[in-house]
């Protein structure tokens, strides 16, 4: 006898960082758009007291706080992931990073109740640390990629680089780009934008932003007038603090720390360039806000930012980390209205066709429903086989 599919299944999100910032956003944007779509329930798994837990319940969403800190091989971590699984019985499970897949690729008991996997690669971090860290890193990916059965990589450049790691699926498993996208409605102003900054850095102050590298690129700038803000908070705050005041640069910075989503966006829109200078990205979203903003962004040349930051297009992308070279493209777009306002309307008619929020979430939908449609067959499969 033919199973009829389940005519409202369930779909379980997991993210473990629920912090704010870039990622955390795209995945709440896409909850939003999926309920919106009507097709699936859902449910959604973060850190116990995050930020993305509170977001999602106030969608709306029924929310399940879990530990992720801590090792990733906890076995209170997995058996509290088996039992939750175990009771909502989900069609299909979309974990974003490593931290959530790891101990969803390694509760086994997916496989056999038929519950599909997404894997969403949130860049692939482990590829800048020390060589034990890589290795394991390394084998975490690799693991998750073979029980998904379909891997999402954010840029082009982290499936390139997956692939020269061995990490990425094989030919049986789905493979996909799906660049992620912004929300238009959550950065659109009916007020005229006003500048009071040269430049403006939003992001973690963490190593993979390199915010430190902001002491030594208004060192360069030293005389010229030229102002940056600074948004964001992180490990590596007081040393930003401490490296401007030894060199007598806190007068040229505004250190907002960490801001809400409307008054970050605020801040943005308050200056003439966005500098971005990651050590390394998987496809990152305050380059795509600034771009949509009208805002041109001097970013580091490093896959991922290259396909949102086109050099000469919506703004620079500079090879390695010389601050006088930095500065010299600042002095140079800050004192050419004509080129600033040419690569700003370029950098928003790139965002419209490539990087918003409804083509992401589409992409997704459709990737779910393809799972969906494989799972039905396979149970078709097994039903014809028993009979």
């Amino acid at each position: 006898m033919r199973m009829r599919p389940d005519p409202n299944p369930l779909l379980l999100q997991l993210v473990a960082d629920g912090t704010p910032g870039g990622g955390t956003t795209v995945v709440l944007g896409l909850c939003e758009d999926v309920l919106k779509d009507g097709r699936w329930r859902l449910a959604f798994v973060s850190q116990r007291d995050s930020y993305a837990l509170r977001t999602a319940q106030g969608l709306g969403v029924d929310t399940f706080g879990l530990d992720f800190d801590g090792p990733r091989f906890s076995t209170t971590r997995l058996l509290a992931l088996w039992r939750l699984i175990r009771r909502l019985r989900p069609s299909l499970i979309h974990v974003h990073g490593a931290r959530a897949g790891l101990p969803v690729a390694l509760v086994h008991l997916l496989r056999r109740e038929g519950v599909g996997l997404v894997y969403t690669v949130h860049g692939l971090h482990f590829t800048m640390k020390p060589v034990l860290p890589r290795v394991l890193g390394a084998l975490a990916e690799g693991v998750i990629a073979r029980r998904a059965d379909a891997t999402v990589y954010v840029s082009n450049g982290d499936l390139t680089k997956a692939r020269a790691w061995h990490i990425a699926p094989g030919p049986t498993r789905v493979t996909r780009t799906i660049f992620n996208g912004i929300e238009p409605a959550d950065l659109d102003r009916t007020q005229p934008r006003r500048t009071t900054l040269d430049l403006v850095f939003v992001g973690r102050l963490v190593r993979q932003k390199n915010p430190l590298f902001l002491v030594e690129l208004m060192e360069a700038l030293r005389g010229s007038g030229i102002t940056l803000g600074v948004v964001g908070g992180g490990e590596l705050e007081a040393d930003l603090k401490r490296g401007l005041h030894e060199r007598g640069l806190a007068d040229q910075v505004t250190l907002f720390g960490k801001l809400d989503r409307s008054a970050t966006i605020d801040v943005m829109r308050s200056a003439r360039l966005c500098v971005f200078p990651s050590l390394w990205e998987g496809l990152p979203v305050t380059p795509i806000e600034a771009s949509y903003l009208g805002i041109p962004v001097i970013a580091s040349d490093i896959p991922g930012t290259d396909e949102v930051v086109i050099d000469g297009h919506n703004g620079v992308l500079v090879a390695g980390f010389d601050a006088t070279v930095y500065a010299g493209h600042v002095k140079r777009l800050l004192s050419d209205a004509a080129e600033l306002e040419q690569l700003g309307q370029r950098g928003r008619e790139l965002v419209a066709s490539r990087f918003l929020r409804d083509r992401c979430s589409a992409n997704y939908l459709g990737l779910y429903a393809e799972l969906a449609g494989r799972q039905e067959r396979r149970a078709d499969r097994r039903a014809g086989a028993a009979w």
